[in-house]
């Protein structure tokens, strides 16, 4: 009998997690976990497209393309400000941000003059959803798989990153012609 508890507790161990020194870690929850990281991967990488879009047309001289890309870091810079301000890193709070930066490019989209007012709201959003981001992943996952949650949620700004910067290339390189 004894035998037949050790068999099921790895297996309940097993499925829970892993075993470390000899104890089980908790499973990460892959869906709370995608849900608070990505929002602030699509700002991040909203932003940084923008950014790259403004500095590809080819419509400003040098020196204003070095005062857009300093706008944009303070403006990002100013977001991670506002965010210690926030209370909550609710899941909720990342989707309104998400939110707010799909308005920001519908109306850049629709209106030319709007697109480098777009590029600093973008990086201020990202600035703003970043830290929480980070709040919220230190409150959704046990203290000892914290350091993997992370590295997903790195993952997840890189896989974006990945797809959507090349494609930015292709519609601007497509655009040009």
């Amino acid at each position: 009998m004894p035998r037949q508890d050790s068999r099921r507790l790895r297996q309940r161990v097993e499925r829970a997690g892993e075993i470390v020194n000899g104890r089980s870690t908790p499973a990460i929850r892959p869906g709370l976990l995608f849900a608070v990281t990505l929002p602030a991967s699509f700002l991040g990488v909203a932003a940084s497209i923008a950014s790259f879009l403004a500095q590809t047309t080819g419509h400003g001289e040098p020196t204003g393309m070095t005062v857009l890309v300093a706008v944009a870091t303070l403006a990002e810079a100013a977001g991670a400000m506002a965010a210690m301000r926030l209370g909550g890193a609710k899941v909720t709070t990342q989707r309104s941000l998400a939110g707010l930066g799909v308005v920001s490019i519908l109306m850049a989209a629709t209106l030319q003059s709007a697109f480098v007012s777009t590029v600093v709201a973008l990086s201020f959003l990202a600035g703003i959803a970043h830290p929480l981001r980070a709040v919220a992943i230190q409150q959704a996952v046990p203290d000892c798989v914290r350091a993997r949650a992370a590295s997903l949620a790195s993952a997840c700004d890189m896989a974006l990153s990945l797809v959507a910067l090349p494609l930015a290339g292709a519609w601007q390189t497509r655009r040009r012609r």
